[in-house]
């Protein structure tokens, strides 16, 4: 899927705040390949790391968020992966 880069602040719900080069691929072009049922309204995201307490981290969004034009799923971060 084609990707985006963008110099985004990030604000994480674990309290840290900072400003970096994200690229990744845009939320928008995820959910059209995915086609969720008409009646869905969240999206859940897991993370495969243990954050700092140990535990998963997990998000809940909504979907009609998701599809903001500047909202990407990551998979890099100042040119590293």
């Amino acid at each position: 899927m084609a990707t985006q880069t963008q110099i985004t602040t990030h604000f994480c719900v674990q309290g840290w705040s900072g400003v970096a080069e994200w690229c990744g691929v845009s939320m928008r072009d995820i959910l059209d390949r995915v086609k969720p049922p008409w009646v869905a309204r969240y999206a859940v995201f897991y993370s495969p790391a243990n954050g700092a307490d140990g535990g998963r981290y997990d998000h809940v969004h909504t979907i009609e968020n998701r599809r903001y034009t500047l909202t990407i799923l990551a998979c890099e971060m100042n040119g590293r992966r």
